[in-house]
């Protein structure tokens, strides 16, 4: 394994690099073809395991060369057409596959304070107080009427009625909580439908495409589907 590859950050010098292993690497091909029929012409022989290692850790220096440009200029390969699309984008723009999942941040969890712990008390001890005979007649207590409770206006049937279900924010996903761009019907991070809004159709621009179905205005021709809602232009 070489280890300049996970050095370099130009991505011209890992081409020149890659290059420099294509040429090494076929070297090796026409190095152990020469064996092969020097030594044994047709007939196949297990005596060739070193250089065929030496062809396997060249092949895997130059997967490690595309796979560092792709990650150098924030790039990802579709797992199921093979197309290039930016490293943000979560749905294929040529076929909509899923490329991956979206990642959530992370809470940091909050800091437990101790609470001191008090010094136990010293139990008091008990004061005697001096009896007193009381001379005086009783008094009786006057009644009290006992009024019917109040239910609150909050919790009245009529006020339950009237109160409307709460409603989400304009322009942020109710599911994952990420930003819903203008017109978009569909979550493009988490797939989620967006509640119908009035908006106004876009007038189509020279040499552009514009989603039939939400409206998103493409001017690149090579786009197939839409990053928005996934429909196929």
């Amino acid at each position: 394994m070489d280890t300049r590859i996970e050095k370099m950050t130009d991505p011209a010098r890992v081409e020149a690099l890659k290059t420099e292993k294509e040429a090494e690497l076929n070297k090796k091909f026409a190095e152990l073809g020469k064996m092969y029929y020097e030594k044994n012409g047709s007939s196949p022989d297990y005596s060739y395991s070193g250089i065929v290692g030496e062809i396997m850790a060249i092949s895997a220096d130059i997967k490690d060369c595309d796979e560092r440009v792709l990650q150098i200029k924030e790039l990802i390969v579709c797992p199921r057409c093979g197309a290039v699309n930016k490293s943000k984008y979560v749905f294929c723009t040529e076929c909509g596959f899923r490329m991956k999942e979206e990642e959530l941040p992370e809470i940091p969890a909050a800091p437990v304070v101790e609470e001191p712990v008090a010094a136990p008390a010293e139990p008091e001890l008990p004061v005697a107080e001096p009896t007193v005979e009381s001379t005086a007649e009783p008094v009786a207590e006057p009644a009290v009427e006992e009024v019917p409770y109040a239910i609150p206006l909050n919790m009245m049937p009529e006020y339950q009625e009237e109160r409307s279900a709460p409603q989400p924010l304009e322009g942020i996903c109710s599911t994952c909580g990420n930003v819903i761009s203008p017109g978009a019907k569909f979550c493009i991070y988490c797939g989620t439908r967006v509640p119908e809004q009035p908006s106004v159709q876009p007038e189509p621009v020279d040499n552009g495409r514009v989603c039939s179905r939400c409206g998103e205005v493409y001017s690149d021709p090579t786009v197939k589907f839409c990053i928005k809602c996934g429909n196929k232009l």
